[in-house]
């Protein structure tokens, strides 16, 4: 794992004899500091992790991208449902999903292209939206339904990833003291 992120992180292949030779984080981080040279593409160039503006895409985001593009009616966002009881205390949820967002370099990329190759643009904040949908009904068959219509929607909705929308939040109220909190995200997260 060290040594598939090393390479999507820098583009710097190494060997497993270069991670045991450099046992020790800062070992590894000279070892890397050393060797890759600037990519010439501007924010890619820092030495600070985290601070760095444009990564290049993994081969499966690479993957991924070119499906999303290339495929006019592909299902863009994967949904993730919560059922939730008992009394919700709404903003607070904002809050933790806000912090798993902050927390999560992914779910904050824009995606966009410098001179024929494709970024993630990585935001330092994004306002993280958890709209509450009132689905109003007693009959839990009923609501059952339509939760997952609810679902089916909002998956084939297509998300803009250059505009940094590869995660949705959206809290659906079935009663007073029963949510269901559905997450939707990019498949190229």
């Amino acid at each position: 794992q060290v040594i598939s992120r090393v390479r999507s992180r820098f583009g710097f292949n190494f060997s497993i004899v270069s991670l045991f030779n450099n046992p020790s984080i800062a070992a590894l981080a000279a070892q890397i500091g050393e060797t890759v040279a600037p990519t010439g593409v501007p924010g890619t160039d820092s030495s600070v992790y985290g601070k760095v503006d444009l990564l290049p895409l993994s081969f499966e985001q690479q993957r991924m991208w070119f499906l999303a593009e290339s495929a006019e009616d592909a299902i863009d966002l994967r949904p993730f449902a919560v059922r939730l009881h008992g009394d919700l205390d709404i903003p607070l949820l904002r809050r933790v999903v806000a912090e798993i967002v902050g927390r999560h370099e992914v779910l904050r990329a824009a995606y966009e292209n410098y001179d024929g190759t494709w970024y993630q643009r990585v935001s330092g904040q994004v306002s993280v939206d958890v709209p509450v949908l009132d689905l109003g009904s007693d009959d839990q068959e009923n609501v059952t339904a339509r939760v997952h219509q609810f679902m089916q929607a909002e998956g084939i909705r297509r998300s803009d990833l250059r505009s940094g929308s590869a995660f949705r939040a959206v809290l659906l109220r079935v009663t007073h003291c029963e949510h269901v909190l559905l997450m939707l995200t990019s498949h190229i997260v």
